[in-house]
């Protein structure tokens, strides 16, 4: 994975964990956490990454 694409996925799952009401720091890299809640926020962030990017939600 690049590092632009980990960047996007590290922002996203900062998103996602924003929503479970939590703040991680700037530049958190949620990959590389030893938390499992952090993990997760990261393999969503993929699963959003890989939904969307096979036309998720386009015409069908």
């Amino acid at each position: 994975m690049n590092d632009d694409i980990k960047a996007e996925l590290n922002a996203l799952a900062d998103q996602f964990y924003g929503m479970h009401g939590y703040i991680s720091r700037p530049g958190f890299d949620f990959s590389n956490s030893p938390h499992p809640q952090e993990l997760l926020m990261f393999e969503m962030a993929v699963r959003a990454y890989d939904f969307f990017a096979d036309g998720g939600f386009g015409d069908e």
